[in-house]
């Protein structure tokens, strides 16, 4: 069980546990004029969580392959109080059609591809390109989204010029960028994306999660403080 300052998460039975990846992406995606969301890969419900507490307002359905990920994030579902509409669907992102086009996308997609592969087959599922690619969100992104729909994502940095691609092959546009370093002046090693329907103008910003002497950086804790206990 994972605390946080309005709820929190059993990740007993999720074969991807909770990290510091998604709690980037779900403080830092845009999520105050979208009504209709989906979690897409949702695992244990941490982002949908996380857009319910900033968003009360807004339908959320997480879209989770894996029955036993799923009946975690239906447990965290009902233990919420703090708003939102949110539901679990068990199904493969690429046989679920959502019944309303989504205003948001939001998604921590699995990685690790040339890793050698966990023994535990949700684990596995979770951390490998054997479950949802980044291409494939921006692929269903594309089929799914209302008129003036985003996608949010967070990826390793390597790839970053092919997923770029990917989208504009979508007719989804980079309108949102984050660069993620672990430690101040180090290079990069995630991205937080946003793409849209709508083109336009390109925001960049860069954000390190610690400093040289090891502490949380004023950028992270700023970001993070309405979720982490810590902060």
């Amino acid at each position: 069980m994972f605390s946080f300052k309005r709820f929190s998460v059993n990740d007993a039975r999720c074969g991807m546990k909770i990290c510091t990846d998604s709690v980037l992406l779900g403080a830092w995606a845009a999520v105050d004029d979208a009504s209709r969301v989906v979690d897409l890969g949702a695992g244990s419900g941490l982002l949908s969580l996380m857009v319910a507490q900033r968003n009360p307002y807004c339908s959320i359905t997480a879209v989770e392959i894996d029955p036993e990920a799923c009946l975690d994030a239906a447990d965290n579902f009902r233990a919420f109080s703090a708003g939102g509409a949110l539901t679990v669907v068990n199904a493969d992102a690429l046989a679920f059609e959502p019944v309303e086009a989504p205003d948001l996308i939001i998604c921590n997609p699995p990685y690790f591809t040339s890793e050698l592969k966990s023994p535990d087959a949700a684990r596995a599922c979770a951390r490998h390109g054997a479950g949802l690619l980044p291409e494939t969100a921006v692929g269903l992104a594309a089929k799914w989204l209302s008129p003036a729909g985003r996608l949010a994502m967070v990826t390793p940095a390597d790839g970053a010029s092919d997923l770029v691609f990917s989208a504009e092959m979508s007719r989804l546009h980079l309108r949102r960028q984050c660069f993620v370093s672990q430690v101040e002046g180090k290079t990069p090693t995630r991205i937080l994306w946003e793409f849209s329907k709508v083109d336009g103008p390109v925001g960049k910003e860069a954000i390190s999660i610690r400093d040289r002497r090891g502490d949380y950086t004023p950028d992270y804790i700023n970001l993070t403080k309405d979720f982490y206990l810590k902060f």
